[in-house]
């Protein structure tokens, strides 16, 4: 995945944005409502995605590119470990 954005390292407002992008552009902005909310400290940090989907497909296409940047995620928040991925994306 290119990254064309570099949040500031531990600056959770700005890389919930970022994954924001990603998942818009992954999913061509079918997630309506779409939220990227980083929760936690470093021993449990979590990546919650919430919004409403058509399809339970674009759903599970919103999380990929959380699940590719999973590496890379513990770097951008300034953590040890690699945080939890929740989607509660709603499917209607």
């Amino acid at each position: 995945m290119q990254i064309d954005f570099k949040p500031t390292v531990g600056n959770v407002v700005e890389v919930a944005e970022f994954l924001r992008r990603q998942v818009n552009i992954r999913t061509s902005t079918r997630v309506k409502d779409l939220d990227v909310q980083i929760e936690g400290t470093n021993g449990d940090t979590s990546v919650i995605l919430r919004g409403r989907s058509d399809t339970y497909y674009v759903k599970q296409l919103a999380q990929q590119p959380l699940i590719e940047l999973q590496d890379d995620l513990p770097g951008m928040l300034g953590i040890t470990h690699s945080p939890k991925i929740q989607n509660k994306i709603e499917v209607k």
